[in-house]
This record gives C-alpha cells, sequence and structure tokens, in this order.
C-alpha cells in the first residue's frame, strides 16, 4: 500500500522539467526601411533618441523600452511627416519598422 501512496511522487519527479522562461530585458530595435530619413524618435514621450543625429535609410538602430504592453514610439521623417505607433510590447515584436510614413512592429525571426 506504501508504494501506490508513492507512485504519484516518483512519477512527478520523473516528469521532463520544463526549461525557465527566457527574461525579456525590454527594448527595440528601430530599422528604417523607408526611403525617407527619420529625423527624430520618440519612446513614451520621452526626448528624442535621436539628437543629435538621423537615422537613414536601410540603417537601425537600439531604442530603450520597457518590457511588456503599451510602448508608444513615434518617429518624424525630415520632411517633417510623422508616423505613430502605441501599444508595443518589445517582449512579443522587439523590432519596429519604419516604412513609407507608418511604423510596423515585427517579431523576432
Amino acid at each position: 500500500m506504501r508504494a501506490l501512496l508513492l507512485l504519484p511522487f516518483l512519477a512527478a519527479c520523473a516528469a521532463p522539467v520544463a526549461p525557465p522562461a527566457l527574461r525579456c530585458e525590454g527594448g527595440l530595435t528601430l530599422r528604417n526601411r523607408s526611403a525617407a530619413e527619420v529625423e527624430q524618435v520618440f519612446v513614451n514621450a520621452g526626448s528624442d533618441l535621436l539628437a543629435p543625429g538621423t537615422l537613414p535609410p536601410r540603417a537601425q538602430r537600439p531604442l530603450p523600452a520597457p518590457p511588456g504592453p503599451g510602448t508608444a514610439v513615434r518617429v518624424v521623417f525630415a520632411n517633417g511627416q510623422a508616423a505613430e505607433i502605441g501599444g508595443v510590447n518589445p517582449c512579443e515584436t522587439p523590432f519596429l519598422d519604419v516604412l513609407d510614413g507608418a511604423l510596423r512592429a515585427a517579431p523576432l525571426r
């Protein structure tokens, strides 16, 4: 009878252990896939993260962003037009692609 009581415990010990979940530190990579130069970038209405420089076409740059949902990003192009995206979760979509006149969150591939 004792052996039967220990059986569930022994079975649990023998079960495969899942690896710990990867911890997300946050952060985004802004990739300029547009034909225009990006002049300013703001994360969560903070200060311009490109100052004093710019982000030319086909260039990329890491941006600080907190982990979890709710990150908002705004880019301003050299011609004065702007694009915004909100509700970004850097842990699920760590890339932001700058397109002609738009921003798109992209997953890790």
